[in-house]
């Protein structure tokens, strides 16, 4: 369990400075998760793939859940 409030807001400022960074949008979806702030976490994650399509051609050759 660690400070989820205070890496919200680190994230934040990151991406305020540098608003590209793929793995900050990434680790700000993973937060807000914790969160369950669902719909931020999907907005984030679509970010993070929209910026790195490399990252989105990934998710498209992972195995369906059961």
């Amino acid at each position: 369990s660690g400070d989820l409030q205070g890496a919200l807001a680190d994230a934040d400022a990151a991406l305020k400075i540098k608003p590209g960074l793929v793995l900050v949008y990434v680790t700000r979806s993973l937060v807000k998760a914790a969160l369950k702030d669902f719909s931020g976490q999907i907005r984030d994650f679509k970010e993070a793939a929209r910026l790195s399509p490399a990252l989105a051609g990934s998710l498209d050759k992972r195995e369906p859940r059961r």
